[in-house]
């Protein structure tokens, strides 16, 4: 997630990644402004503008005079129908643990200025989506931004098998998410992280983003990678 002030950019960094890896759990108060300030080496503006970011995102509520909660709907993304097919997710999850690691690795190969402006701009898009909470718009773009990827492989075999396996992406998140935007603001970092060791030419780096990104699907679905 990119906003202008960088050191809020890094504080909310650091918050997702306590909330991606269970620091503070779903429904549980996080720790007070000063023990923020005092944990991350911030001043209270920044933590203030930080909490106020993911709060306009869906992952924190704000309680006056009770403190700073996780929005429980992090954890009730996945409904009761969909625990009940938590199995096929994590096929889909599978395959595009499969697909994606080889694209990634023919696309920072082969791409090209073209491929990083459109990637770029879909990236942009899934940010301003997200920030102004409107779930397919930022499912649309989060979508583009992986064909991007796909594209940039100049391979039109590759890159077809991947538009084709979108569809079951896209009934993928929609099932996952249940229109909430929580997950696509969590993850946001590793995307723009994603693209920097595409632009360059990271491989060794890539691989281990994606794999973070992809790790954190198995996480939500209650599987370990």
């Amino acid at each position: 997630m990119i906003i202008k002030n960088t050191l809020t950019e890094k504080i909310i960094k650091k918050l997702q990644d306590d909330l991606t890896f269970g620091v503070y759990k779903p429904g549980n108060k996080i720790p007070t402004e000063p023990e923020l300030m005092k944990l991350y080496g911030a001043g209270r503006s920044t933590i203030r503008e930080a909490v106020k970011t993911l709060e306009n995102v869906g992952i924190l509520t704000v309680k006056r005079g009770s403190g700073t909660f996780v929005n429980l709907q992090i954890e009730r993304n996945v409904t009761d129908d969909i625990r009940m097919n938590r199995l096929r997710l994590k096929e889909v999850n599978d395959v595009r643990y499969l697909l994606e690691k080889e694209i990634l690795i023919q696309a920072i190969k082969y791409r090209n200025a073209n491929d990083i402006i459109e990637i770029t701009e879909a990236l942009t898009d899934r940010k301003n989506s997200t920030l102004a909470g409107r779930f397919q718009q930022a499912l649309d773009a989060d979508i583009r931004f992986h064909v991007g990827i796909a594209k940039a492989t100049h391979n039109q075999i590759l890159e077809e098998q991947y538009r084709y396996f979108t569809i079951r992406l896209r009934e993928y998140f929609q099932n996952r998410d249940q229109g909430n935007i929580s997950h696509f603001a969590l993850v946001h970092g590793l995307h723009e992280v994603l693209l920097k060791n595409i632009i360059k030419r990271n491989e060794d780096e890539g691989l281990r983003t994606l794999d973070k990104l992809l790790n954190n699907n198995y996480w939500r679905l209650g599987y370990a990678k």
